[in-house]
């Protein structure tokens, strides 16, 4: 009995651990956006996913040092996408707000939006409270490992040089 009871517990736990940092969510042109599908891709080397909300002075800063980034080493392997979150309880109307600033700023990388924060939540970038800790940057391995987090974007750009 101990035995199986034990077996189900490790099963749960890899499960539970195989999903990782995976999420799927919409693009702001309405395009089913899958971690795991851009991990899994053959020219894949990292993928970095950048929590950001409009409100945040330092992620919209960033966004044209990424733009930098992504364009100089989208073919050898890296892959990027903003997850945006909503602070306004109208999410609606950030939404419009959210996608108005990414196709005025011309951005060739996928943005996804995280209307209830489901994603932000499983990175722990939102608390229960649903409070969030932004910005926070994740680079994730080919195979799903976290290889780092940071809150400072000029770090991880380093980061990621490093690693291309």
């Amino acid at each position: 009995m101990k035995k199986t009871i034990f077996l189900i517990l490790i099963t749960i736990f890899f499960n539970l651990a195989a999903d990782g940092y995976d999420f799927e969510l919409y693009t702001l042109d309405d395009r089913l956006y899958s971690l795991e599908k851009e991990r899994a891709a053959k020219d894949t080397k990292v993928v970095v996913v950048d929590f950001f909300s409009i409100y945040c002075e330092p992620c919209k800063k960033a966004l044209p040092e990424w733009e930098k980034l992504y364009k100089k080493y989208k073919k050898k392997g890296l892959k990027f996408v903003v997850v945006a979150l909503p602070v306004e309880d109208d999410r609606n109307a950030e939404f419009i707000k959210i996608k108005k600033l990414f196709k005025d700023g011309k951005y060739s990388f996928p943005v996804v939006f995280d209307k209830y924060s489901v994603v932000a939540k499983k990175f722990k970038v939102v608390d229960k409270n649903g409070s969030a800790e932004i910005p926070q940057v994740f680079i994730i391995s080919k195979d799903g490992k976290l290889l780092k987090k940071d809150r400072d974007h000029k770090k991880m750009i380093k980061e990621i040089n490093k690693l291309m």
